[in-house]
Formats: structure tokens, C-alpha cells, sequence
């Protein structure tokens, strides 16, 4: 069972206190959900199942740019990796899921260093093409 540290200064983050409670809801869910590079290919109907959160997908306009959508459709914690890891090193055995989820994903360039996130339009809108 995997671990994730959490910030305890979370409540008083100006971004998070403004979050509704679904959408604080469905940012746990995601963040134990993802995988160790913070990818997650969410599935809304086991979310609303198992948090009862009612049309889970439109929660995730509120999260804003701390979500993106990456290549292959999925969706990645932008800043978990720098708070769950720190820098990340391939000589640290411990790191090597992290960079097996980047490569599967089709996240790491062609030096194996790690991709920038979508910017603008490609950040998760609205109007991704997830079911309702």
C-alpha cells in the first residue's frame, strides 16, 4: 500500500480554503489514487462511488493549473513529484517507479529528462472529454 506525505499547512492555503468541499474531496481522492509520478487516468464513476461526490468530473475546473493533461489523455498532479520525491536521481532505486509511470506516460524527452507541463489550453477544462 503506497504512502504519500501530506502538508498540514494545507488549511490555511489560500487555494485550497477556497476549494468547495467536493472538489477538496476529489483532490484527496486523486492524490491517493495517482500513481508515484502523480499520474492518474481517473475514473469519475468509482470516484462518485466510493466519495459521493455528485458529477465529479466538473470538480476539476476548480483545481486549476495544479491538474494538467498530458499526451496520452491522463491527468498529472503537477507539483507531487517535487513534494513526494524531491529531486529525483536514477541512481536512487526508490525513484525508479517514478520514472517508469514518466516513461510509460510519454513524459521524459528523448535525454530522459522530464517534460514541461501543458500550458494555456491544454490544461484540463471543462470541456475535456470525460463523461458526465
Amino acid at each position: 500500500m503506497p504512502k504519500r506525505y501530506t502538508e498540514t499547512l494545507k488549511w490555511s492555503d489560500p487555494w485550497f480554503r477556497s476549494l468547495s468541499p467536493d472538489a477538496k474531496l476529489l483532490w484527496f481522492w486523486m492524490v491517493d489514487n495517482c500513481d508515484q509520478a502523480g499520474i492518474i487516468d481517473p475514473d469519475f464513476a468509482l470516484c462518485e462511488f466510493q466519495t459521493g461526490i455528485k458529477r465529479a468530473f466538473e470538480k476539476l475546473q476548480e483545481l486549476g493549473d495544479r491538474i494538467a493533461r498530458i499526451e496520452n489523455g491522463k491527468l498529472i498532479i503537477v507539483k507531487f513529484i517535487d513534494f513526494q520525491q524531491g529531486r529525483l536521481s536514477r541512481d536512487c532505486k526508490a525513484h525508479n517507479p517514478v520514472f517508469q509511470s514518466l516513461e510509460k506516460n510519454g513524459m521524459l524527452d528523448e535525454n530522459g529528462e522530464i517534460k514541461g507541463y501543458p500550458k494555456g489550453i491544454d490544461r484540463v477544462s471543462i470541456g475535456y472529454p470525460y463523461p458526465t
